[in-house]
């Protein structure tokens, strides 16, 4: 019997508990390479500390709760969508919905066993997109059309304001960045520039062009960022999924006023221990 009893007790030290043998998932999440304050700091390489207020805190906390070991990494708007499409990157942040990208990603939609649309309820923010023009600038949009255009529009490459600039046929060129199109908005070769409102702001704060440059009243367009994941992704970890999803508009919910507030003020006045 005693003999016995050591044979199990040796067994059970080889043979640990199948719990103890499963690894926490891995959650490979690529963003914007480029720095958008006051949602994501530094630029290329994911910062030691202070990402970005929508990482901070309410990313990684749903990661977190939702039992994912999460992996953060930089590319392109353009090379996070093709990573994914690859299966290189299991999710890409901040991603609005289109009909297009449902071929590759899944979204949080209404109905969680259907894969298909997006439900607002969880989307980690809504924003605004909005249209910088020049101070004394002639150009204007009804919410429909453009009126008094010269030099056509731009927008980063790969976001979805480029689309849509170019779906209204006011996009002059995809490949200019943000400094650079305030400058040529400043010597009046761009008519404006898209970006979300806040990033927007922050960038004109930024290289001091309060006096030289203004918002139009009426945004390009208004809508939600999600983070969704590949097919592949949700199904093997489906229900882990949407307790991330869940996770994050709990997170939201509980910090969006002060949350807010905190990105207003880092818009106007500049990230707070941000990474050189």
């Amino acid at each position: 019997m005693h003999k016995r009893l050591l044979h199990l007790l040796a067994a059970a030290m080889l043979f640990p508990p199948f719990a103890a043998l499963a690894e926490t998932p891995k959650m490979r999440m690529c963003y914007e390479a480029a720095e958008f304050q006051p949602y994501f700091n530094g630029a290329d390489q994911v910062p030691p500390s202070n990402p970005g207020l929508i990482i901070e805190q309410l990313v990684i906390p749903a990661a977190n709760a939702a039992g994912f070991s999460l992996e953060l990494y930089r590319r392109p708007w353009n090379r996070c969508m093709s990573d994914m499409q690859k299966n290189i990157a299991d999710a890409i942040l901040p991603a609005a919905w289109t009909p297009q990208r449902e071929s590759w990603a899944r979204y949080p939609g209404p109905d969680r066993n259907i894969a298909g649309g997006s439900d607002p309820a969880f989307s980690d923010w809504a924003v605004s997109y909005a249209i910088i023009v020049a101070s004394d600038s002639p150009l204007g949009w009804d919410g429909n059309s453009f009126h008094n255009l010269q030099n056509g529009l731009g927008a980063p490459l790969g976001h979805l304001a480029n689309d849509r600039l170019n779906q209204l046929g006011v996009l002059q060129s995809s490949n200019i960045r943000p400094e650079a199109a305030l400058k040529m908005i400043v010597h009046h070769r761009l008519d404006g520039y898209v970006l979300e409102e806040l990033t927007a702001r922050a960038l004109i704060n930024q290289n001091g062009l309060q006096a030289q440059l203004q918002l139009l009243p009426i945004p390009l367009f208004r809508t939600d960022w999600y983070v969704p994941v590949t097919h592949k992704f949700y199904a093997a970890y489906p229900e882990q999924v949407w307790r991330f999803w869940e996770a994050l508009v709990e997170q939201r919910r509980k910090l969006e006023p002060q949350l807010q507030q905190q990105l207003n003020a880092q818009a106007m006045h500049g990230s707070q221990g941000q990474p050189n």
